[in-house]
């Protein structure tokens, strides 16, 4: 998801969609469309971006795409079955992608950023981690991933069970309310306000003043990364699963969901590395973070196992 609130107001796109038709299947390429017309320049609008274009997957790519599939757990394989309503590759976005809810047919759209499939993970990750940054340079910056065990893995793998964490959060309730537009139909005993006062703001003593200034992919304020190795030391005691996820409990949910199953199935181990000058000076391992014991016991239980 795109790091910053979501607009739940009806899309100026739905009443195209619902002339169309979409069948449900087990096959993940069933749900990828090429995007409309209405629905590229909403989405151009909602970034204050010009020039995007549908993306015309290859061969390779729509393999990709059913690999990944198979490695979901079922409760997000059921989630793209039966609650998305469409998967738009939309070339030219800048972020991983964005989950967007239709009201009228309590579904999901997934725009997704085609270059996710091509780039690796730990590429893919190093470049949103170091977004937040002003000065990021080669010698100065984070450096995340999976480890070795990460590299056969691009980047779509962290977006697609991302995203799909989002679709189960809009349709089943896990967080309050996923966008603003839900604040009618809150969640009253959701566990995320245990650690969360509203949607983005932290209870008092979990959040950080460095992350109150920032916003991943350009969409907010940067700070310097001479503030990175303090925030890593943070993160290792807070109840979040990564920098990003600290930002808005939407984002904290499907953040700590992926890693978990990330870890539990592949045995993929999120960890970013902070190097100033060229030399380690933080670290940060999910597996042994506070988020991951806080959050086991729920992840536990929606992932089966």
């Amino acid at each position: 998801m795109k790091n910053r609130p979501l607009i739940a107001a009806c899309l100026p796109i739905i009443l195209s969609m619902l002339l169309s038709s979409c069948s449900h299947g087990y096959n993940p390429l069933d749900k990828v469309k090429s995007i409309p017309r209405d629905s590229l320049v909403w989405l151009e609008s909602y970034d204050g971006a010009s020039g995007y274009k549908n993306h015309k997957l290859t061969s390779d790519e729509k393999d990709l795409i059913q690999e990944t599939f198979r490695t979901l757990p079922p409760v997000l394989q059921e989630a793209l079955e039966n609650d998305v309503y469409a998967i738009y590759f939309v070339d030219g976005m800048w972020y991983g992608a964005l989950t967007s809810r239709i009201p009228d047919l309590n579904q999901c759209i997934i725009f997704i950023n085609p270059d996710t499939l091509s780039t690796s993970l730990s590429e893919w990750l190093t470049y949103r981690d170091n977004t937040i940054f002003s000065d990021a340079s080669d010698t100065s910056c984070f450096v995340s991933g999976c480890g070795k065990k990460g590299e056969k893995y691009t980047g779509f793998l962290h977006t697609l069970t991302h995203e799909l964490a989002h679709v189960y959060d809009y349709i089943d309730r896990v967080t309050p309310y996923v966008e603003d537009g839900m604040k009618d139909n809150i969640k009253a005993d959701s566990l995320f306000y245990d650690t969360w006062k509203d949607r983005t703001q932290p209870r008092n003593g979990y959040g950080t003043s460095q992350l109150e200034q920032v916003a991943f992919y350009g969409f907010g304020g940067c700070v310097s990364s001479s503030l990175a190795a303090e925030m890593l030391g943070w993160l290792s005691s807070s109840p979040f699963s990564s920098l990003y996820g600290a930002t808005n409990w939407a984002d904290d949910f499907a953040e700590t969901l992926t890693y978990y199953w990330l870890n539990k199935k592949l045995g993929l181990d999120y960890e970013v590395t902070y190097l100033q000058n060229g030399q380690e000076t933080a670290h940060f391992t999910w597996s042994e973070s506070e988020a991951a014991k806080r959050w086991k016991p729920l992840c536990k239980e929606i992932c089966g196992k």
